[in-house]
């Protein structure tokens, strides 16, 4: 999977006032240093989704478009689609999965989905704005992670995947 290295830095997580499509949950701004870390260059395809997730039906009117981004997915079945990414290059799995009960492995590294901060900051691509087409943050990729994001020490980029 083709990555693109994200470097380490600063920014202002959260929207100013005023900021066209804020939400009221999207404050108080506040500053946030993020460790490096590398994304897919590409979204999941619906290709590679159908491949690893043939059990769970989605329904996308474009029968031929397998390149298009998968879209839709539940929270859910993206951790899991995560966990068979992982296993299909022989990585460790970043989650645990008891039922509905979710725990992130904080030293696998296999294919993770980002943290809010870790999207954030790559949407802004090192400005105060948001950068491209208007994502939602519903459709997430994967990541592949070193260890805790949240640690806020200098680590090895790690990978990441997400989807529109």
């Amino acid at each position: 999977m083709a990555q693109i290295d994200i470097p380490a830095g600063r920014f202002h997580m959260g929207s100013p006032p005023g900021e066209a499509g804020r939400s009221h949950d999207e404050g108080p701004l506040h500053e946030v240093t993020q460790d490096a870390f590398a994304c897919m260059r590409h979204p999941v395809t619906r290709g590679l989704y159908r491949k690893l997730m043939p059990e769970v039906k989605r329904y996308w009117p474009e029968k031929d478009a397998d390149d298009w981004p998968a879209n839709g997915i539940s929270w859910y079945d993206a951790v899991q689609f995560c966990n068979r990414l992982s296993d299909e290059d022989g990585l460790a799995r970043c989650y645990e999965i008891e039922g509905t009960n979710v725990t992130w492995q904080h030293t696998a590294d296999g294919y993770r989905l980002p943290t809010e901060s870790e999207w954030e900051y790559s949407r802004r691509a090192g400005s105060e704005a948001m950068k491209s087409c208007e994502m939602k943050r519903t459709a997430t990729l994967a990541a592949r992670s070193a260890r805790s994001i949240s640690s806020y020490q200098s680590s090895p980029p790690r990978r990441r995947v997400s989807s529109q």
